[in-house]
């Protein structure tokens, strides 16, 4: 099964590759908590066919906690899915959730450590302004290996705070070549309303499931 390209966007680039355990540069570590928005656009290969897929979320991250949260839509083509996602270090499971159909899908999660900071292996490419010479930033490029996933992951950070602004990845996952860039606006430091990331509904399942759920299908995930 390919990994979700929400866990590689999210918690490779936005949770400090938190699959990938390694020092990190104590020059750039995110906030304990914080809330962001993200637009991103993937490209994938199937069966020899380019496929685009776009994502929009908003999303918690709290490092407190050891928690991710998020509330997406994926798109391709005709096709359009909202759902929120919860990853949970501290139990080492993901669940995605549908709150219209009321269904939940837990999954394991491969990881029990959550990074925030960005890896000592990481390769400053450049120093930049944006606006006005308004912000500066630094941009960092690093090899990433999380089970079936490999290539390289850039991102961009302000320089003085942390603060993701932009990453890309160019790789593959089980074989199929992938890429991923996106964007990061609206950041808000801390958690303003936890309950709407991370509740988890009554109709959840107890027990962890290792079958992809149906958006996997749609989005060819599986």
């Amino acid at each position: 099964m390919m990994k979700s390209v929400v866990l590689i966007l999210l918690v490779a680039v936005v949770a400090g590759i938190s699959a990938n355990p390694t020092p990190p540069n104590t020059n750039c570590c995110f906030a304990d908590q914080f809330e962001l928005e993200a637009d991103d656009m993937v490209g994938v290969v199937d069966s020899g066919k380019g496929v685009a897929i776009g994502q929009s979320l908003k999303m918690a991250f709290d490092y407190t906690n050891k928690r991710l949260g998020a509330l997406v839509t994926t798109s391709a083509g005709t096709f359009v899915y909202d759902y929120r996602m919860i990853i949970d270090f501290n139990k080492g499971v993901e669940l995605f959730i549908d709150d219209k159909s009321k269904t939940c899908q837990k999954m394991p999660f491969n990881s029990t450590e959550m990074v925030h900071c960005i890896p000592a292996k990481a390769k400053l490419l450049d120093t930049f302004y944006m606006g006005n010479n308004e912000i500066t930033a630094n941009s960092f490029a690093y090899q990433y290996t999380e089970g079936p996933s490999t290539g390289e992951l850039t991102m961009a950070v302000t320089k003085t705070d942390c603060i993701p602004l932009s990453s890309s990845f160019v790789g593959e996952t089980a074989g199929t070549a992938l890429m991923v860039g996106a964007g990061f606006k609206n950041y808000v430091a801390g958690i303003k309303d936890p309950a709407t990331y991370f509740t988890v509904p009554s109709y959840c399942p107890q027990t962890v499931s290792s079958k992809p759920g149906a958006y996997y299908k749609h989005l060819l995930f599986q």
